[in-house]
């Protein structure tokens, strides 16, 4: 229980850190402000979480499920791209699973937690994921924050990725994908 609140205390501290970067709506095709809300509706849960010392697993269940809840009906209506979906639902398992650990306490599912958590780390901040101790929680945390900021970077160059992917491809001497569908011209 003490390492359930540590970690949502951390998490809180982490992506109290972000304060409010993402909370920078703009207008966009997909409507990038339901995607910044999504981002400041998870940094406000943790960071008030941390404020006032509450979490444990039934709040930080609650919290993260009624994200998931919103990030599925935001990419129903189309709001968010399966990209940003896919992305943000990761840092919610992420976190719902660092939260309730090993439910029935038999240490079963452990290996694939401790799998899931540790390319999780590697993949946001490149560090190995120590397992256990104090380190961790913050490595965790680190790699949260990482994954939000990655997240808020996603949104403010979504329109821009056409023109970064032309220039690549005039820079590089990568022919565009063909309309047809056809795979792109091997580089020379």
């Amino acid at each position: 229980m003490v390492k359930k609140t540590a970690l949502a205390l951390v998490l809180g501290f982490a992506l109290a850190l972000l304060g409010t970067a993402a909370e920078n709506p703009s207008a966009a095709p997909l409507d990038k402000t339901v995607g910044y809300a999504l981002i400041a509706k998870l940094n406000r849960s943790f960071q008030s979480m941390a404020q006032s010392g509450a979490g444990g697993a039934e709040i930080v269940s609650k919290a993260l499920t009624t994200l998931m809840k919103d990030a599925k009906q935001a990419r129903k209506e189309a709001k968010i791209d399966p990209v940003f979906f896919q992305r943000f639902s990761r840092i919610l398992r992420v976190l719902y699973t660092a939260v309730l650990s090993d439910p029935d306490q038999t240490g079963i599912l452990m290996p694939i937690i401790e799998r899931e958590m540790g390319d999780f780390v590697l993949e946001a901040t490149g560090e190995s994921w120590s397992g256990s101790g104090k380190g961790s929680i913050g490595q965790l945390a680190n790699a949260v924050a990482q994954s939000i900021i990655d997240l808020h970077i996603y949104l403010n160059t979504l329109d821009q990725r056409e023109t970064i992917m032309k220039s690549f491809e005039e820079k590089y001497g990568v022919d565009a994908k063909k309309k047809d569908g056809g795979a792109p011209a091997p580089l020379p």
